[in-house]
């Protein structure tokens, strides 16, 4: 908006400008001044309109109408530049070109008609090719800005639906456990207390080791279930594959999981539990970026070395240097803190990180 500005101003004090060296050339300064007034308007509204090719047509037809009032062309020439300057910023590729050959052909006969010098004739020509390797810089520079918009609204829904699903995960684990505890616990109580209202309206305790029996088992199960709702959320290779699920949902992702050598079985502890779900969440979210295809393939073995391996592919369209920005960067410190490694492989159709970290006890 501030460039609009900039620009718009510009536009306005040089028709101020030309309007002063009309005044003296004619006589028809107050339909100089409308025309004025309504360029204004059409320049105003061009980045407002969907279409502006019609608007910077018409502004550029309301310049060159005003040479059948005066002959200052010189003057005049400025405002078409400019008129075409905002084109570049706000045209597409097709319209600009549109734009460029239509002001070739009203200015460039207008030009030789007011035998206006040859450098100056050379000087519009370069200044509208160079509109449009503007407008080609431009366009370019939006495109990337929407991808990159796109990509991290993408990305900012995927962690809200992230932590919304954990947030249920654990809701429904707490939900299992209070059923376990009424269903087990609570039924062993109540037995319990019915045995001891029995035993203590005849006076007779007989049954005293069954009823210890049965009080240990009913703190055990609590003890149990106690542990369980500490579990803040779902480790290990669960996490994996609850990543994938949301993953695939949510951004349409067509993950191939590969797992070998009893790698669903590998006991985790929750420092390895965090640091393999970050690095395939990462893997899996660099892949959404920068692949040429929706298609990830993941694979986790256990190797003959006590060391969870993962590997993370997917295609690629282009050949560009691996920039280790800072997910890569993070990803390397996560695996190394862990005592693992992290390589990063690239050719000419595949991109993939490799990354594998010692198991320990749990």
């Amino acid at each position: 908006m501030r460039q609009f500005a900039i620009r718009f101003s510009a536009f306005t004090l040089l028709w101020l400008f030309f309007i002063f060296f009309a005044y003296n050339e004619s006589s028809s300064l107050s339909l100089i001044i409308t025309l004025f007034a309504t360029s204004l308007t059409v320049h105003f509204f061009i980045p407002i309109v969907k279409k502006p090719l019609f608007l910077c047509l018409l502004g550029q037809l309301i310049i060159i109408f005003t040479l059948f009032w005066t002959s200052s062309f010189e003057y005049m020439l400025p405002l078409i530049a400019l008129s075409l300057l905002e084109g570049a910023f706000h045209l597409q590729t097709r319209p600009l070109w549109v734009l460029v050959v239509v002001s070739f052909v009203l200015v460039l006969p207008s030009l030789i008609y007011t035998h206006t010098s040859y450098a100056i004739s050379g000087l519009f020509v370069l200044f509208g090719i160079g509109c449009l390797f503007l407008n080609r810089y431009i366009n370019e520079t939006k495109e990337k800005r929407e991808l990159y918009e796109e990509l991290l609204g993408e990305y900012r829904s995927l962690k809200r639906t992230s932590l919304q699903q954990e947030e249920v995960v654990r809701l429904e684990e707490r939900t299992r456990v209070a059923r376990d505890i009424h269903d087990s616990v609570g039924h062993k109580l109540t037995a319990l207390l019915m045995q001891l209202e029995m035993d203590s309206m005849t006076g007779n305790y007989p049954n005293i080791v069954e009823l210890k029996k049965l009080a240990r088992e009913s703190l055990e199960e609590t003890r149990h279930a106690v542990r369980q709702l500490k579990q803040e959320e779902i480790t290990g290779i669960q996490s994996v594959i609850l990543l994938i699920r949301k993953l695939e949902s949510e951004s349409h992702l067509l993950v191939r999981f590969i797992t070998e050598k009893g790698a669903l079985s590998i006991p985790l502890t929750n420092e390895q539990s965090i640091t393999l779900y970050r690095m395939l969440q990462e893997a899996l979210t660099n892949a959404m970026k920068h692949g040429a295809s929706r298609e990830v393939e993941v694979t986790l073995r256990q190797t003959s070395t006590r060391c969870l391996q993962f590997l993370v592919g997917n295609k690629v369209s282009s050949v560009t240097p691996i920039e280790m920005g800072f997910g890569l960067t993070n990803m390397k410190a996560r695996v190394e803190e862990l005592g693992g490694e992290l390589r990063i492989l690239r050719t000419e159709e595949h991109f993939q990180i490799e990354g594998s970290f010692p198991l320990k006890e749990n």
